[in-house]
């Protein structure tokens, strides 16, 4: 059935950007709830912080459509690839640079880069970030969007006076991002008294480790 899969995509592989300071930049997500609308306000809030941050990249967001959890690994690679062949004409590191995103990781990167790079037929890796170290990717990528959040609010705690022992913390979302939050608020005193994820949460008056 994965064909049947695969021409769905073709309707359902969605991408939207905006390039007013440069090349497009955002992340690809499998996910079935995401819809066009909120695939727009996720590429201008993408917009927004590049500009915020001075850098010289637009924003941008796509998706396919999926569950990833129904799919085998073989069938999420040719998933990947057909993204990729379905979009080339208009993706490149002068154009339009991907990253990885939920349900997304280094492995999806390195099949989209590596179906990029054949397509072209030479090596392209500018075409997406989040790649493995060893095939071009950055140490510290893993960690970089946790410990980003992680930075503004010590920010915060700087020009709020806070206590972190005095101040409760609840993370919505413990996957790559909260959890590498949870883990440097806790190091650093808070008291981290809920998580959450897609299949529920948890609570502890007291504090959790």
């Amino acid at each position: 059935d994965l064909h049947r899969l695969i021409r769905r995509q073709r309707q359902m592989c969605i991408r939207d950007s905006n390039s007013l300071l440069g090349p497009y930049k955002g992340g690809v997500r499998f996910c079935l709830t995401t819809n066009e609308d909120n695939l727009i306000t996720l590429s201008l809030w993408k917009t927004l912080k590049c500009a915020l941050a001075s850098l010289p990249f637009g924003g941008a967001k796509g998706v396919i459509l999926i569950n990833p959890e129904q799919l085998t690994i073989s069938e999420l690679e040719k998933i990947s690839r057909e993204y990729i062949a379905k979009l080339a004409a208009n993706i490149g590191p002068e154009q339009d640079i991907l990253a990885a995103d939920l349900n997304t990781n280094a492995k999806v990167a390195e099949w989209m880069e590596s179906e990029y790079s054949k397509i072209c037929q030479i090596p392209r890796p500018g075409v997406i970030t989040c790649k493995p170290v060893n095939k071009g990717g950055i140490e510290g990528r893993d960690e970089a969007t946790g410990l980003g959040a992680y930075y503004c609010i010590t920010t915060l705690e700087k020009y709020n006076s806070w206590q972190p022992k005095k101040i409760k913390i609840a993370i919505q979302g413990f996957g790559e991002c909260g959890h590498v939050v949870a883990k440097y608020l806790f190091d650093r005193g808070y008291n981290i008294v809920a998580v959450s994820d897609y299949y529920g949460g948890i609570y502890a008056a007291d504090g959790l480790n």
